[in-house]
């Protein structure tokens, strides 16, 4: 864990090196923008043209008298001009380098972050209790990093979708520990948007609720005792009202994924607790959403 904390501290560290150096690199830009010397530089060229033009009226001796400033003040634009070039040339490096230095820092807290879950993951496969996700709130920690997790990283990196799916295999195996708590994490954020739709004044959009329930598709329903099986068809009644409600179509297409995912993982060992009362009215909830949805369609 203090390995991690130190590759995240590191990174912190270096995006704020990285933020002060293009705030720099904006405002140098800007204020040479504003400088007279480099908007006036043409300005000043065809007035010295124009200047050694009509001094050719005056003769040769009063020619090269006046020449004379003009050129100097164009040298001094044009010197001005590389100044301001050679320097922004030196920024623009540093900035470039800052953000290989960043993007280096992120790489090494995201690897470290991916053997930390994979640990984590073996630790819990081989308690054989949840005593020790309890004692030390793992759950509640893994579920909170799944809940934030940015979907616009999971869907343009391949390392940050690894990490997404072992963090949702993470709360895979602490269900098989204890479904009723991991399950009701993910149902009580549900609870929040029925039908499917997010508040857009809010930094949980639609993209961070349709990755949320994504990460259901890794519990582990089973049907080993009376007791268990309840709870997961609990589960399963709660998912199915929030499917039947749902009017938004990615946020529907996403419910469709993952209890095909639940029912085809669980449906190879069940017999009669199909005729289970609670387990029924959730198979009827999605079978006539179904059919609403072909008949709409």
């Amino acid at each position: 864990m203090f390995w991690r904390k130190g590759k995240s501290e590191l990174r912190d560290e270096t995006r704020v090196d990285l933020e002060t150096k293009l705030m720099l690199w904006s405002e140098f830009k800007n204020s040479k923008k504003n400088d007279k010397s480099i908007q006036n530089h043409k300005k000043s060229n065809s007035k010295s043209a124009l200047s050694r033009k009509s001094s050719m009226n005056f003769g040769r001796k009063s020619s090269s008298h006046s020449s004379t400033p003009a050129k100097t003040s164009g040298e001094n634009s044009s010197r001005s001009l590389n100044n301001f070039e050679s320097q922004l040339k030196i920024i623009e490096n540093e900035v470039s380098l800052a953000q290989i230095t960043y993007t280096q820092a992120d790489r090494q807290f995201t690897i470290s972050t991916y053997i930390l879950w994979r640990v984590l993951k073996e630790v819990v496969i081989q308690t054989p209790t949840a005593t020790l996700v309890k004692e030390t709130g793992l759950e509640e920690i893994m579920y909170n990093y799944l809940r934030n997790i940015d979907p616009y990283l999971v869907t343009q990196s391949s390392i940050h979708s690894t990490n997404w799916n072992l963090l949702a295999d993470l709360l895979g195996k602490m269900s098989e520990k204890n479904f009723l708590s991991v399950s009701d994490r993910f149902i009580a954020d549900l609870e929040k948007y029925p039908t499917g739709f997010t508040n857009k004044a809010s930094n949980f959009n639609d993209s961070y609720l349709s990755l949320l329930i994504h990460g259901m598709r890794y519990l582990q329903m089973s049907n080993s005792s009376l007791e268990k099986f309840e709870e997961c068809a609990d589960f399963l009644k709660s998912l199915a009202k929030f499917f039947f409600k749902c009017e938004n179509d990615v946020i529907l297409i996403a419910y469709c994924d993952v209890i095909n995912q639940l029912l085809l993982s669980f449906s190879g060992t069940l017999t009669a607790e199909v005729d289970h009362p609670t387990w029924v009215d959730a198979i009827k909830m999605i079978y006539n959403k179904k059919k609403c949805s072909t008949l709409i369609g």
